[in-house]
């Protein structure tokens, strides 16, 4: 889709901007969560938890609820930006909840046991996405 008055920018701009975005070491670790303690400032970190959803059949690794809230209560006193995956909004007060289910793209849960996705984030999501309004009560 072409709309009317845009103009894709030449490739050599582009190419030329994405040079000058500033390339920060990359660190992956892919260990048990809770064995891993933030380091002292975590300032421009961002944590993604991921545990086996509350109800649902899990990953082979285990993760209980508590285990996940103080995981993730510890990288987020510590300075980094998280984010949680689950089933539903996690209890962390001061936190903010945003449901992505009708936002998933790929193939949809229709077999699973789980039907809802949440995210619950330690700071103010930038985007939300739209919710669709019930037509007929």
């Amino acid at each position: 889709i072409v709309r009317e008055g845009w103009k894709a920018a030449p490739r050599d701009a582009t190419a030329k901007r994405l040079g000058t975005i500033p390339r920060a070491p990359l660190s992956i670790y892919a260990g048990p969560a809770e064995d891993l303690d933030p380091p002292g400032d975590c300032e421009g970190v961002y944590v993604y938890i991921d545990p086996p959803y509350s109800g649902t059949t899990g990953y082979a690794a285990k993760m209980p609820r508590e285990t996940v809230l103080e995981v993730a209560r510890r990288w987020s006193d510590a300075g980094a930006v998280v984010c949680v995956s689950e089933a539903e909004p996690l209890p962390l007060d001061g936190w903010h909840h945003v449901e992505i289910t009708g936002a998933r793209v790929g193939q949809r849960r229709t077999f699973s046991k789980q039907q809802a996705e949440w995210l619950t984030m330690n700071r103010e999501p930038v985007e939300v996405p739209a919710v669709q309004e019930v037509l007929f009560p």
